[in-house]
């Protein structure tokens, strides 16, 4: 049988793995956390025996998307003109960066 708090961490690691694996993981994280705190504190539970499993869940969701989920159409941005590309190419060579310390 397992305890409340492997209970809650189970839970919300398995939530927060679903819903990164659709949206940012950080996003994930934020949605879940208020609930998570709550369900830690009406438990009494350590929150941070329940937050760290949610973290690495959100890690391991997000790294199936390979990319950002995109909905809609087709993108609506041009490949660079030749034009556009040769003044990115000047501009790098022209330009150049001072750091003062």
């Amino acid at each position: 049988m397992l305890s409340r708090e492997a209970g809650i961490g189970i839970v919300y690691a398995l939530l927060t793995g679903a819903a990164s694996s659709v949206m940012n993981n950080v996003g994930a994280l934020a949605l879940l956390l208020p609930a998570a705190l709550g369900s830690c504190r009406a438990a009494h539970v350590s929150p941070s025996r329940v937050l760290m499993p949610m973290a690495f869940a959100s890690l391991l969701g997000g790294l199936g998307r390979g990319g950002q989920v995109r909905l809609g159409g087709p993108s609506r941005y041009k490949p660079l003109t030749m034009a556009a590309s040769r003044f990115a190419r000047t501009a790098s060579k022209n330009f150049s960066v001072v750091i003062q310390a």
